[in-house]
């Protein structure tokens, strides 16, 4: 079957609009965070992070439009392929502006995982492979391996096809949670953090939880690293970014948010064109090129993530309820004054200037005793020798009495 017109029918898809049903979890109200991003990554030593560049909107505009009518010519094309699964299965905008939506509601991961897999991948792999023939062995696949966040965070990997032991190579990562965990509100959060907060190892100040938008930024640096892409495309289905790290990990940048019903250029054209800058294809999209330490050309080893808990303090068993600067009254004493003097804490102490040619300790000790205690009264006892009651001992004894 052949269609006329690949520009025409590139330049017109759009992606279908979730119906509503009762089947599906509470979406976040408009402008509202979803607040169940609970991802299990915390902050890492080795995950350096350290500057997130947002990529000009209107020029990647127009470089994915300067791209598209560069590399899709409006010519007749085979619509679908006899001996492959692949086609292009996006829908076309309608006329009147109204919009297609899915034949059912995504109430799943798995059903948003499924829906992009049919849809707009499928498409964009085979319209790849139209304008690209050669890389017909890259595809995209949903990642095999168990991960402990896969009910709220998964991916595909654009990936050629290997045969035998030959270690798979990927180049692009298509990182997607559902609308209801990352909504628009922690979307536009994600797109425009600019850094990872800094480390703070565990002591006896726990670090803080990292915010969502920083939970989403770690499991996607920690999956981009696992695989060894530097491209990745973030979506919630409702919403698309593009996005790239530099050379060294270190940085990071992304584009601003795409809609699904986006135009000039669409989230197929987008897609696309992410997918040729991947591939280094003449007239894509470059990484910037961003300075770094000497040490970050390194290899990172991602440890797999489990699920424990992050150990809390213990809850104190005192019934304190006061601030830290009223430490004694944690103990029911009445709160002592900082300066205190020999003669008794109700005495009003100022401290002396500081001298220059200050006395021996001994001699601040000698002039203490003296003024505290009356000599015709009470004497300090001396050390005397002590009997020897074995002569056999070469060396004698000291004692003397003890001051209570």
């Amino acid at each position: 079957m052949f269609r006329p017109g690949l520009l025409d029918y590139v330049s017109s898809t759009t992606l279908p609009h979730i119906p509503e049903s009762a089947d599906m979890p509470v979406m976040p109200l408009p402008g509202h965070r979803s607040n169940r991003n609970h991802l299990t990554v915390r902050s890492e030593e080795w995950r350096r992070l350290e500057t997130i560049y947002q990529i000009d909107p209107p020029g990647l505009a127009r470089q994915v439009n300067d791209w598209t009518a560069l590399n899709i010519r409006n010519v007749s094309f085979e619509y679908e392929d006899a001996h492959s699964t692949e086609k292009l299965s996006l829908g076309t905008r309608r006329r009147g502006g109204n919009f297609d939506c899915l034949g059912h509601p995504i109430d799943t991961i798995d059903r948003l995982g499924a829906f992009l897999d049919i849809l707009p991948l499928r498409t964009a792999q085979r319209l790849f492979h139209i304008l690209h023939p050669d890389t017909r062995q890259w595809k995209f696949k949903h990642h095999d391996e168990y991960d402990v966040d896969h009910k709220i965070f998964d991916y595909f990997l654009w990936t050629k096809t290997q045969r035998g032991t030959q270690e798979a190579q990927s180049r692009l990562v298509v990182a997607y949670q559902p609308p209801w965990i990352l909504s628009q509100t922690d979307f536009e959060e994600f797109v425009r953090c600019g850094s990872l907060p800094p480390h703070i190892p565990p002591g006896h100040l726990y670090p803080a939880d990292l915010h969502s938008r920083h939970k989403v930024w770690a499991k996607l640096w920690d999956t981009c690293v696992k695989h060894n892409t530097k491209w990745f495309v973030v979506t919630s289905w409702n919403v698309w970014a593009f996005g790239c790290f530099s050379d060294g990990w270190c940085s990071g940048a992304i584009s601003d948010i795409w809609h699904l019903d986006e135009h000039t250029p669409n989230i197929l054209e987008c897609l696309t064109y992410w997918i040729a800058s991947a591939m280094s294809r003449p007239g894509a999209y470059q990484r910037p090129k961003v300075p770094e330490p000497l040490n970050a050309l390194r290899t990172v080893i991602i440890l797999p993530a489990t699920q424990v808990e992050i150990a809390t303090p213990a809850v104190s068993e005192s019934n304190w309820r006061g601030k830290s600067q009223d430490a004694a009254t944690s103990a029911h004493l009445t709160s002592l004054p900082i300066s205190l003097s020999h003669q008794g804490v109700e005495e009003d102490y100022t401290a002396s200037p500081i001298r220059r040619n200050l006395p021996r300790p001994a001699d601040f000790i000698l002039e203490w005793r003296d003024s505290v205690v009356d000599d015709e009264e009470e004497s300090w006892p001396t050390r005397e020798r002590a009997t020897v009651l074995n002569r056999e001992l070469q060396a004698a004894n000291l004692h003397g009495e003890w001051l209570i």
